[in-house]
């Protein structure tokens, strides 16, 4: 099955340091981040986590039913989480 994940990341390269609100695909073991550069946009959980500094006290995980339910009574595609909307954007 696949997950839809909101979460915290910080940057690299020209926005180093900068805390802010992604979101990514994960199945089977994989994060699908079709954000990054071709070669990067599949790439085991534990190194894109590593990667991205995920804040992982910060993350939200979505069944595909979960998230079509979200995004039809919210009215986005999120993120939907007061925390995520408040402190970082």
């Amino acid at each position: 099955k696949y997950t839809l994940v909101h979460g915290v990341v910080t940057g690299q390269g020209a926005i180093e340091g900068i805390e802010y609100v992604h979101a990514w695909v994960e199945y089977n073991g994989n994060v699908y981040d079709y954000t990054f550069p071709k070669d990067f946009q599949v790439m085991p959980i534990e190194v894109y986590y590593l990667l991205g500094r995920v804040k992982k006290d910060h993350l939200y995980k979505y069944s595909y039913e979960q998230a079509i339910k979200n995004a039809l009574e919210i009215g986005t595609y999120g993120c939907w989480e007061d925390d995520l909307l408040n402190d970082f954007n």
